[in-house]
């Protein structure tokens, strides 16, 4: 397996790794530990800065719970420390971004292009699938998110029914025990490494998953 998904492996075990670190730090309350892995997991995988809102309510309701009468400080102190290192692992970013004029917490340049493949007027609801409109919509936008999204928009004239269908069948895919393949195929490497082959299948890993997720909320 690690010949064959090397650079999955590495990538993807730094960001679970990191996750979950946060999630460990956030159960006990360690508000610094949390928003330093926060910090350096959006330099790995930019998608973890959805759970920022929810890690500083988290931390909001659990400071307001230690901090007794003096709940009107008690209560943002943590949410602040996590926001404060998390802002100090994202500095060595921020600094690059500011040196080259680049937006200055963008930590991916696959934004618009992602954004494009997955909905797009002509795109796949699965799978690495290069829309035909990806150059028209990338040219009149300038590669610039905001306005990739609204060229993106326009292609469908005004009927949005279809683009609310490809969410939906996004949304399948992603509870579908096939996995597309994207670089060499899980179902090839399962054929001729053993270690892939009796490991752990879809619906244990998703029911496991959905279990961690109940006790996280």
């Amino acid at each position: 397996p690690f010949v064959l998904y090397d650079a999955e492996i590495l990538r993807g075990t730094v960001v679970m790794t990191l996750q979950l670190l946060m999630l460990i730090a956030l159960a006990k309350r360690r508000a610094a530990w949390a928003g330093a892995a926060f910090g350096f997991g959006y330099l790995a995988e930019p998608s973890v800065l959805l759970f920022g809102p929810a890690a500083v309510r988290w931390l909001w309701w659990a400071g307001g719970e230690r901090g007794g009468q003096d709940g009107g400080s008690a209560r943002w102190r943590p949410a602040a420390v996590f926001i404060l290192f998390a802002a100090a692992g994202l500095t060595p970013l921020m600094t690059r971004n500011l040196l080259v004029s680049a937006p200055i917490a963008s930590s991916t340049t696959r934004g618009p292009l992602a954004f494009v493949m997955g909905n797009a007027p002509d795109a796949q609801p699965a799978g690495a699938f290069i829309p035909a409109s990806t150059g028209e919509i990338l040219t009149r936008s300038g590669y610039r998110m905001g306005a990739t999204i609204r060229e993106t928009l326009r292609l469908y004239q005004g009927r949005y029914l279809p683009l609310l269908a490809r969410q939906y069948q996004k949304l399948r895919c992603l509870w579908s025990a096939y996995e597309v393949p994207d670089n060499p195929s899980f179902y090839y490497a399962a054929r001729i490494s053993p270690a892939i082959r009796y490991g752990l299948r879809f619906l244990p890993v998703a029911a496991l998953g959905l279990v961690g997720l109940g006790l996280v909320l």
